[in-house]
């Protein structure tokens, strides 16, 4: 029987695959990524706020049963389902990855499976438009709707930090890559796990990539999003 489950969650394109990975390499780590039904399950339970998806998700993880002392499972849209895992499961903890606005966006704007959610036109907090007129939402650009979706997890992350900072250790991505050994021990004191974590293959490059491939137009309209929001 598992002494621990423990999610990874995050903003899409915050490099949670990456922490997946990491927590792979771990001997007393049975990890998955994006398995189903976990992934689709979580993912839909967090978009459509839908319980049967919830209970589906649920229902996966006390199946998941292994000789090693701790479960992970990358599905990062648990960033919505929290509340309800936490319910269930007495001892589950999560380990919620963050990204800077401008990297984040950048890689969002080169993957097809979240523009296939900047298509849809309705009111969800998963899209961080609920607060937004659909008039207004419906013309949007890309950029936008991928600045509003990173804003609603930054706050997302906020509300969790004040109402379960117990469960959750909360990282950065920048701080992963630029003192990758203090943040891995973090990791390793959190689950309480006696063995370390090998050190990551640094890829520091990473951090300033987005400034090569991100276009001036999309870099302007972030900077005017963010002083707006800033502002308030």
């Amino acid at each position: 029987m598992i002494k621990m489950i423990v999610n990874i969650i995050g903003m899409c394109r915050s490099e949670t695959c990456w922490l997946g990975k990491i927590l792979k390499d771990h001997p007393d780590i049975f990890c998955t990524i994006e398995k189903e039904p976990m992934f689709t399950s979580g993912t839909n339970a967090a978009f459509y706020e839908d319980k049967s998806q919830l209970k589906r998700l649920i229902n996966s993880y006390k199946n998941n049963e292994h000789k090693n002392l701790v479960y992970a499972d990358k599905t990062h849209p648990n960033i919505w389902n929290v509340e309800e895992l936490v319910k269930i499961f007495s001892s589950i903890k999560f380990i919620c990855i963050s990204r800077n606005l401008f990297p984040t966006v950048s890689s969002m704007l080169k993957h097809d499976g979240v523009l296939k959610w900047n298509k849809m036109n309705s009111k969800k907090r998963f899209l961080g438009n609920t607060n937004i007129k659909m008039i207004d939402y419906i013309n949007f650009s890309n950029t936008k709707r991928c600045f509003f979706r990173w804003l609603a997890n930054e706050n997302r992350i906020s509300f969790l930090k004040k109402e379960f900072s117990d469960r959750i250790l909360f990282i950065k991505y920048e701080d992963l890559i630029s003192d990758n050994e203090k943040v891995l021990e973090s990791i390793q004191s959190f689950l309480e796990l006696d063995k370390k974590f090998k050190t990551s293959n640094i890829r520091k490059e990473s951090l300033n990539k987005w400034k090569t491939i991100m276009n001036t137009k999309c870099i302007e309209e972030l900077e005017i999003l963010n002083n707006e929001i800033n502002k308030i």
